[in-house]
């Protein structure tokens, strides 16, 4: 159970500070083209290869799940609350399916940063610069781009509504055993959720740097 409450205090940390993250850069580029078309832009190249990432997991979701998808846009678009990074057209499902669909860039994302900070690790590769300069590069682009946006959770939340429901009218009928059986898979799966609860304040340290940096210069 601590390491989920780590998972999660790591995950909403991470969030938070990859949204500010791009919205100072947004600033920065704003102030340098004197352009907001331009900076969109700029911020598009600059966060292409974790766009990717994040649409073609999206896609790939739904390909799994038998949904129907359509155009794929890894251009940024500005919006009220920030800048939207891209898109990929999704069709209408129940949802559980958009909910895998909805979290199939965090899922991806925490497992490549999870692979690959491991795979470093235990392989002594931290002391070839290179490695450390790619892993640092793929965190970086990860972490901005890897968080669905609100209209994609929002099949995560009547989700989680249906399995609390759920869950209540089990334990009316005092029915009891799924709780057991979960609860006994989370403690068996505990060590390896609290190692990904750590190394994801890795990249939480790389964020704060980045935002400090902006503070320095006065951002």
């Amino acid at each position: 159970m601590v390491g989920i409450a780590i998972l999660i205090l790591a995950l909403i940390t991470l969030y938070i500070l990859s949204r500010i993250f791009i919205r100072k850069l947004f600033i920065v580029l704003f102030r340098f083209t004197r352009s907001k078309e331009k900076a969109t832009m700029l911020l598009g190249w600059i966060f292409l290869p974790g766009t990717f990432i994040h649409e073609i997991s999206h896609l790939l979701a739904a390909l799994v799940t038998v949904v129907p998808f359509g155009q794929l846009n890894l251009m940024p678009e500005v919006e009220e609350d920030g800048v939207k990074l891209g898109s990929v057209q999704i069709g209408k499902t129940d949802f559980i399916r958009g909910s895998i669909i909805g979290l199939a860039p965090i899922l991806a994302g925490g497992g490549i940063i999870f692979w690959g900070i491991s795979f470093a690790l235990s392989g002594g590769y931290l002391q070839n610069p290179w490695i450390v300069a790619l892993i640092i590069y793929s965190i970086f682009q990860i972490t901005h781009t890897m968080f669905s946006s609100k209209k994609d959770l929002g099949a995560v939340l009547e989700l989680v509504v249906f399995f609390a429901i759920v869950s209540i009218a089990l334990l009316i009928l005092k029915i009891y055993f799924p709780f057991t059986y979960i609860f006994q898979k989370m403690v068996e799966a505990g060590p390896v959720i609290e190692k990904f609860g750590y190394l994801l304040f890795i990249p939480i340290g790389l964020e704060l740097g980045f935002l400090a940096l902006f503070r320095k210069v006065r951002i």
